[in-house]
């Protein structure tokens, strides 16, 4: 692959890249979760037998990959010229004893051909084993698990024997590392100043020397990746010319009126954090509620579909049509059909919407669906199941479909949407938000929205440009008078400890002098015992 890591790093990405492709018919994605480089020597010997070499490179990985999350471990090994392709163990990804491979990189092998190899591996240790030739088939010329795919060119697919095998694989417990989501750790990789990634220890980084040149940064310095001496920052929503924006500017808007806008801070380039109205206050015309920042309204989705002459669709729409199992209505479908709602989800399958605007609906890659149902003109989106926009055919969960109900996977369930923040917390001035402070209307200050403020835009403790710049000083006198008129008495508090230093002086000075009196009949020739008594009188004094 050549020695430059760079050059390998990026080649190690196609590969995998390469790899994916292939097991798209698995649904299995394969994730690169850390690369190794052994630049300056070998962690193992790598030569010999490639069956000696693997159990060298397992008994290396359950002392040194432990803390690494991974499912396999691969070693990539240079041979030049090899009767082998590499080894693995068969059926055993998941097993941390067992769970690696080697695969062998002659001189003249293509980046694809090595791609079919980690491929042929990987399919081992699920149990996939090599395809008879004579018994197994597949879409292509040739399959994958065909010894002979490693020389071939052109789209390779697994064979039904192959499939058969991984399903016989995942059916058991011992395939379930095949299930999660892999945590990723990043603490062992160190930040790379030069790559426009702001890591760990660095301030800035506007890319390589050469970069950095092609577009001059007057906020960082290129090649430590700090700021330039003065600045604030390089970067962000709240940064304004390497120092951080003024507070009070707004950072973010609301989006939705359960959505709530945030202000910089004045000593951060990161706007506050993104805060919403806190779940089951009602929304559009008090019909909905808020739900994790979003009124799940019938009307909006309509209208994100179909525009803004559309709205909700009549009952009568969900009652007749989501209780057929067609392109009409029903709640959900896959590659076996349409599911029937039952009677109390009707409100949670298809989507139902009533338009009223008069240039015919046109949306791309969908049919666009006219039913009339006692008189109501009823407007649905039929996709194919698995279309990536399919899911906007359905009602959206967090959608009201009953009292303390809503949708959720199609299904009407049961949920508690009480608005929990009591009515006089913000005195009819602000509602909660999701931290549970009020948000205040404009001209209202927090934390309760009862205290005034002209030109306030209104927030919370939470939305960053709280306290205001300016207070009015009506607002204050309490403060000030609840201190400036007390009498002075400090200087007697600084007596004190005066005191008590002078007492204990004094009775030092008496103990030493009865001391020297006893000395003075007494004879001492041990200098340690001397010291000892300085350092007891010295602990005393102290």
């Amino acid at each position: 692959m050549g020695s430059d890591t760079a050059v390998v790093t990026q080649k190690m990405f196609q590969l995998i890249g390469l790899t994916n492709a292939i097991f798209t018919s698995f649904n299995i994605t394969i994730v690169l979760s850390s690369l190794e480089f052994w630049i300056d020597e070998n962690k193992i010997p790598v030569t010999g037998d490639v069956n000696e070499l693997l159990h060298r490179f397992l008994k290396w990985k359950r002392s040194y990959l432990v803390l690494r999350p991974h499912d396999m471990a691969f070693l990539l090994v240079y041979r030049e010229n090899s009767d082998y392709v590499g080894a693995t163990f068969q059926g055993k990804m998941c097993n941390r004893q067992y769970g690696g491979s080697i695969a062998l990189h002659p001189k003249a092998l293509s980046l694809e051909s090595l791609a079919v190899i980690i491929t042929q591996l990987l399919s081992l240790s699920m149990g996939i084993v090599y395809d008879d030739i004579e018994k197994c088939q597949c879409s292509g010329a040739v399959c994958i698990m065909n010894p002979e795919a490693i020389h071939s060119s052109g789209v390779k697919t697994f064979s039904k024997c192959s499939m058969e095998d991984f399903l016989h694989f995942i059916s058991k417990p011992n395939s379930q590392c095949l299930e999660n989501h892999p945590l990723l750790d990043p603490s062992y990789k160190a930040a790379v100043c030069g790559n426009q990634i702001v890591e760990e220890k660095e301030e800035c980084d506007c890319g390589t020397q050469e970069q950095c040149a092609q577009n001059p940064n007057e906020c960082c310095v290129s090649g430590t990746c700090k700021l330039k001496a003065g600045n604030n920052c390089d970067k962000g929503p709240c940064c304004t010319s390497c120092h951080f924006t003024e507070k009070g500017q707004l950072c973010r808007s609301a989006v939705d009126e359960c959505d709530l806008p945030e202000y910089c801070n004045g000593s951060s380039a990161s706007c506050s954090d993104d805060l919403y109205v806190l779940d089951g206050f009602q929304c559009d015309e008090n019909k909905w509620i808020c739900l994790n920042g979003v009124c799940n309204s019938l009307k909006q989705q309509c209208m994100a579909i179909f525009g803004k002459d559309a709205s909700e669709g009549p009952p009568e729409c969900f009652q007749v049509l989501n209780a057929m199992t067609n392109e009409y209505g029903s709640c959900g479908s896959d590659a076996s059909g349409y599911k029937k709602c039952d009677t109390k989800d009707i409100m949670c399958g298809k989507l139902l919407c009533k338009y009223t605007g008069e240039n015919a609906l046109e949306i791309r890659n969908a049919s666009t669906i006219y039913t009339n149902i006692q008189g109501q003109i009823c407007v649905s989106l039929e996709y194919a199941y698995d279309h990536e926009q399919s899911a906007q055919m359905w009602v959206k969960d967090g959608t009201i479909c009953d009292t303390n109900k809503f949708c959720k996977n199609k299904e009407c369930v049961q949920k508690d949407l009480t608005y929990e923040c009591d009515a006089q917390k913000c005195k009819s001035h602000g509602k909660c938000n999701n931290k549970k402070n009020c948000h205040c209307e404009p001209n209202y200050l927090p934390p309760n929205c009862e205290t005034q403020q002209d030109n306030w835009p209104g927030g919370s403790v939470d939305s960053g440009n709280y306290p205001p710049n300016t207070m009015r000083s009506l607002d204050i006198p309490y403060i000030e008078n609840a201190y400036s008129h007390r009498p002075t008495r400090w200087p007697f508090f600084l007596l004190i400890p005066f005191c008590i230093v002078l007492c204990v002086m004094i009775a030092t000075l008496v103990k030493v002098y009865f001391q020297r009196k006893k000395w003075k009949t007494e004879e001492y020739t041990s200098d340690e015992y001397i010291n000892f008594i300085f350092k007891i009188h010295y602990f005393y004094n102290f």
